[in-house]
């Protein structure tokens, strides 16, 4: 280390690992500052798994970065060899192995050596469910190596830096959990709502816009879910309450809401969400409730030809026929909307059946239904308004 920083150096790089962690900031800025404060030619945040890496990078190739997360990441001698350091850990290259034995590594030949780097000052800043985060200085051969005092600074500034990138792991965590859950509601073929312990819809799937959109259910002006009348408003508001954890087990709930004929009754079910995610973090959490709506008439559309071809080895035509007759279309209805004959029809027909190992018509609608969640389209009044495109918004 050439300078002692400034406390101004250092306040304003914590600053910014803080802004960087909670969205309010650029990491690439973080690691802008830790380059100039310890005289570094470029910085890495990254992120490895034992078998791949992705991250942040300043001042290195990025089709080296690359090749680093492909090919050396979590599998290099220094990453093996670090593997079990505890977060908060700080170490050179030389700590780890000798520079002679570095320099024989293929981590070296193919990411150091084509950029002239030489040292490197590491810090273990995080660890997630299955990878760990390193924050990572290097320096090239014009400038000497990292010593006992950039040690001894980094040291310094390591419980915030590890803090921060310890936040920034978790809201990336919580933001991959939030997506898979997001997509699992979307693909189900039931209308579903997230409510919070105000009765707020906080988010509804494309089946349950489609449903507010008919105005078979209704936002009411402070964002909570109306049914199409007072009265049963009412019931499905103490449904809703009852869900709610509360600091107590939230009890499950079913109601029928009456829909104008000739469609038949919504089936809706209220169920508690537990908060875990935020009281790990010492928030009180928030109560919420998964709420399902479903009509004993929802038509849903039958599994994709392509599912039918992979799954069942059928041809595109026997998928053709099979989507039809599991919608209740007879073979004379099949043969005319596909343009073929009522015989052709039939032997595809009987080849589907022999393929699915189903016999009765029955049997192979509920099979392709069975297949269908996220291949199509459901509608929750049998069928006769037909789909409509939906969008998942999220509610006031």
């Amino acid at each position: 280390m050439t300078n002692s920083p400034s406390h101004p150096d250092i306040e304003g790089l914590v600053a910014a690992a803080y802004d960087a962690a909670l969205g309010a900031g650029d990491w690439s800025d973080v690691l802008d500052k830790l380059c100039v404060l310890f005289g570094a030619c470029a910085g890495v945040l990254a992120v490895k798994e034992p078998r791949r890496g992705w991250g942040i990078q300043v001042g290195v190739d990025p089709d080296i970065m690359r090749l680093f997360y492909e090919r050396h990441a979590g599998r290099n001698p220094l990453d093996k060899r670090t593997a079990a350091a505890p977060v908060g850990a700080v170490m050179t290259d030389q700590t780890v192995m000798s520079k002679a034995e570095l320099l024989r590594t293929d981590f070296y030949d193919e990411c150091l050596r084509p950029q002239n780097m030489n040292s490197l000052l590491n810090l273990r800043a995080a660890r997630g469910r299955s990878a760990v985060a390193d924050l990572c200085l290097v320096r090239d051969r014009r400038l000497e190596e990292f010593g006992v005092a950039d040690i001894a600074l980094l040291e310094l500034l390591a419980p915030h830096l590890r803090r921060a990138v310890g936040v920034t792991m978790r809201l990336a965590e919580a933001e991959a959990d939030r997506q898979v859950m997001t997509e699992m509601l979307e693909r189900l073929p039931w209308a579903a709502f997230v409510l919070d312990d105000l009765g707020v819809v906080r988010f509804a799937n494309a089946a349950g816009t489609r449903l507010l959109q008919d105005g078979e259910l209704r936002i009411g002006p402070g964002g909570g879910l109306l049914a199409p009348n007072g009265a049963e408003t009412g019931r499905l508001r103490q449904m809703i309450g009852a869900a709610l954890p509360n600091g107590r087990t939230g009890r499950a709930g079913h109601l029928k809401l009456a829909r104008a004929p000739p469609k038949s009754p919504l089936l809706v079910t209220a169920v508690p969400l537990r908060a875990a995610a935020a009281a790990t973090v010492g928030l009180a959490p928030i109560p919420s409730v998964l709420l399902l709506a479903v009509s004993p008439d929802m038509e849903l559309a039958p599994a994709s030809a392509e599912v039918l071809r992979t799954a069942f080895g059928l041809t595109g035509a026997e998928a053709a026929v099979a989507q039809h007759v599991a919608r209740g279309e007879g073979l004379p209805v099949v043969a005319a909307a596909l343009g073929i004959s009522p015989s052709t029809a039939r032997t595809h027909l009987k080849h589907a059946f022999d393929k699915t190992g189903t016999h009765r018509q029955a049997e192979l609608a509920a099979l392709l239904a069975r297949l269908a969640p996220g291949d199509g389209v459901a509608t929750l009044d049998g069928g006769r308004n037909g789909p409509r495109d939906g969008h998942s918004p999220q509610a006031p």
